[in-house]
């Protein structure tokens, strides 16, 4: 019984101490971060050092020590603090956003800009992140990015980038202006052409926006309402006024929309072949399954960071515009399975685009061949 009770009381006064030192250690990450706001970096580096002397897996004493050595110009000391973080905590918008700062700062460019597109998927409104990414664009002389990334962090609220836009960007703001006025006259044309479609019959100069064109498929099947010579539809009332035309048969006037015409099936030969696009040593893309031979206009920057080696097969539809339409996993071939390399995947096979076709659901899938770490 004594042995029993000195035990609980040894695991009630670890339990206090444990308590203790964490509260000790938030209070003095609060007064680090309060140095690193004032400039103090050298007396900031000292306090998070301490607090990781104690507590070597301390997630925010390890980010704001990458940071203060950020400040500082040591570089490479900070990207090893944002790669423990890693090895703990995983890839978050902090740690992406750090990185693609401290590569930026060394003229890494490529590197920055895949830091900086995880930050912003992780935060899409994030002004710094879009800040940062629009200064490697404009230094790149990829002027229509950056007022791209200028424009989303002035909707969010930057003065700066509102300042940017003005001096950079009168070219992209008419061009978003008539943008705007286009796709006004567009939803002006669209609200016309349905209260046409409501109101009165089709007829074969009725303009139909695209996007009611699948609405306006319904309207090919045959209606079995008929109607007489004069238009009318026959009812019990108005049969007996077809007596006088017994010649007609009134039964052949079928309601149709006379702009859909049947479009005899086409059969596009089956396509076995395999594109592989190497990104880099950990990755490559494989497009294959029925799509290999159509042409890739647009690979997204792509960074995956894995210890594991294997594959996430996506299967995917491409529209006629080239667009990647629904991608979901392929779980049955895919050998890599971990939530966040899967959502990843996902993500970037929307990014692709592909050449323009007449097909219009082109399907197949996309590879992406992992070599890890270990």
């Amino acid at each position: 019984m004594r042995i029993v009770l000195l035990i609980f009381c040894f695991a009630i006064y670890t339990g206090v101490s444990a308590q203790i030192s964490r509260s000790d250690l938030e209070k003095e990450t609060n007064k680090g971060t309060a140095l690193l706001k004032n400039g103090k970096l050298e007396d900031a580096i000292a306090i998070f050092n301490d607090i990781l002397t104690q507590d070597p897996t301390e997630g925010k004493a390890l980010l704001l020590r990458a940071r203060t050595k950020h400040e500082l110009g040591a570089y490479k000391g900070a990207k090893n603090d944002c790669f423990t973080y890693m090895d703990i905590y995983g890839i978050d918008e902090d740690v992406a956003g750090l990185l693609g700062k401290t590569e930026m700062a060394q003229e890494n460019y490529k590197q920055a800009l895949a830091y900086l597109k995880v930050a912003i998927m992780f935060d899409p409104e994030g002004v710094e992140y879009l800040m940062d990414r629009a200064d490697i664009f404009y230094n790149l002389g990829l002027d229509e990015q950056a007022c791209e990334d200028w424009d989303v962090a002035v909707e969010n609220g930057s003065e700066r980038a509102q300042r940017l836009m003005e001096e950079n960007c009168r070219k992209f703001l008419r061009e978003k202006q008539a943008e705007i006025s286009e796709r006004e006259a567009e939803a002006e044309a669209r609200r016309r052409a349905e209260r046409q479609m409501e109101s009165e019959p089709m007829r074969e100069d009725t303009y139909i926006p695209e996007d009611l064109l699948d609405e306006s498929d319904s309207m090919t099947e045959t209606d079995s309402t008929t109607y007489n010579q004069s238009g009318m539809e026959n009812t019990e009332e108005t049969a007996g006024h077809n007596d006088d035309s017994s010649e007609v048969d009134s039964s052949s006037y079928v309601k149709q929309d006379p702009i859909m015409e049947e479009i005899p099936e086409v059969t596009y030969p089956i396509d076995n072949s395999v594109e592989e696009i190497f990104i880099d040593d950990e990755l490559t893309i494989l497009i294959s399954d029925g799509i290999g031979s159509r042409k890739v206009t647009e690979i997204p920057d792509i960074l995956i960071l894995s210890d594991k080696s294997g594959e996430v097969v996506v299967d995917v539809c491409i529209d006629r515009l080239g667009r990647i339409l629904d991608p979901k996993l392929n779980e049955d071939r895919s050998t890599i399975k971990t939530p966040s390399l899967v959502s990843l995947a996902l993500r970037e096979s929307s990014n692709f685009r592909f050449a323009r076709s007449s097909r219009k659901n082109h399907c197949g899938s996309i590879t992406f061949v992992i070599t890890g770490s270990e």
